[in-house]
């Protein structure tokens, strides 16, 4: 791990488990340590009653975590009750000092996950980006959350961030194929956000990882650094963000060639571009299906939180129409576009006819290439055209 002689961290789900063993390898690397928990008793049912570790408990945690030499601050946590929070993080930085690991970075740099929008806390993520002066990338559900033109909405330029920046944080997606299983990113300071210990540093070390509701941390990481921000580093921040949209525009300006192509049949780009140009800020968007979805990500900007979805990283074929179905019900003053492969399309079809009978009509868009072509590709390349 990095030196963190002098900073400052904080851990939730602390005392045990993934939660302990970050701590502790924060303390080892000389960083301040503030650690909180939650724990329910072993015998315990479920509920929602909150169950704090007692005096003893929280003393054996900070014996252990200060017997590396560094300062310890620990106490019970509920990272969902808001006035506790703040309380926490109060105390914290009075026994640790600041927590800095986001506060002093010049380029950091978020990417917000599908977990973000199932979790609903898409409004403290938009507070953290905007609060902070931070970029924001997204995928899966979290596409929508800024809108196009927003000054921290940012997706054709992840690659570039992720190898220029001080502090990247992973909130709610896992390191999976899309991202190399974490092996592209290349940063001095590695953060992960998830609501599961078996997410948080899976496949790759973090330097920091935090379990907990997506929404609630945000809106906790965000309460700590109200304030702490400097103006040399907002200032930092902001050329930073100039630069990548700066990048931004040329990937923009090297695709639109394709996007206005005139081939016939229409180059798919072209219909995926067009598909976005039709979209209104109520239009829910329906991905369904495999070079449909890929080529959607690079053409297609929902307008508003919850107006993406597709099958997701490995997902199945063909839930279009059972998307479509139920977004309009949920939803019957929206606009519901879906926009199928054939191959997508032949799954489900049939059930077009349901959406009719229950009073849900929705646009489908079918792109038809007579092929299952992602699977088409592969076959191409490992064993040629013949």
């Amino acid at each position: 791990m990095t030196d963190l002689s002098g900073r400052s961290a904080v851990v939730t789900g602390g005392f045990s488990g993934m939660g302990f063993a970050v701590a502790t390898a924060l303390a080892e690397a000389g960083a301040n340590v503030a650690v909180g928990s939650y724990i329910a008793p072993p015998d315990a049912a479920r509920s929602d009653a909150a169950y704090y570790p007692g005096a003893d408990e929280i003393e054996r945690v900070r014996v252990a975590l200060a017997a590396h030499g560094t300062k310890v601050h620990a106490a019970h946590l509920d990272v969902r009750n808001s006035a506790l929070t703040s309380c926490f993080f109060e105390e914290a930085e009075a026994a640790v000092g600041p927590t800095d690991i986001l506060v002093n970075a010049e380029r950091p740099a978020i990417l917000f996950g599908q977990q973000v929008w199932a979790a609903r806390g898409h409004n403290e993520a938009i507070a953290l980006l905007r609060g902070l002066d931070i970029p924001g990338y997204f995928n899966g559900a979290a596409r929508g959350f800024l809108p196009p033109g927003d000054p921290h909405h940012f997706d054709r330029t992840r690659t570039l961030a992720f190898g220029k920046a001080d502090v990247v944080v992973i909130v709610g997606t896992p390191f999976d194929f899309r991202m190399g299983y974490g092996k592209r990113i290349n940063v001095p300071t590695l953060v992960q956000i998830d609501l599961g210990y078996n997410i948080v540093g899976k496949n790759r070390d973090v330097d920091l990882g935090i379990a907990g509701d997506p929404g609630a941390v945000c809106k906790a990481v965000l309460q700590a650094a109200s304030g702490r921000l400097k103006n040399d580093k907002r200032q930092a921040r902001r050329q930073w963000m100039a630069e990548l949209q700066k990048a931004e525009d040329a990937a923009l300006e090297k695709l639109m060639p394709t996007f206005k192509s005139d081939q016939s049949p229409i180059h798919p780009y072209r219909l995926a571009y067009e598909i976005n140009e039709f979209l209104t800020d109520d239009t829910i968007y329906i991905g369904d299906g495999g070079d449909v979805v890929t080529i959607s990500a690079q053409a297609v900007r929902p307008r508003a939180p919850g107006n993406w979805m597709d099958p997701g990283a490995l997902g199945s074929l063909g839930v279009g129409t059972g998307f479509a179905l139920a977004a309009k019900l949920v939803h019957p003053n929206k606009e519901v576009l879906v926009y199928y492969g054939d191959g997508a399309f032949g799954m489900t079809a049939f059930d077009m006819e349901t959406a009719d009978r229950f009073n849900a009509p929705y646009i489908a868009v079918i792109g038809n290439n007579s092929a299952m072509n992602q699977i088409r590709y592969g076959q191409i390349a490992k064993y040629g055209e013949q």
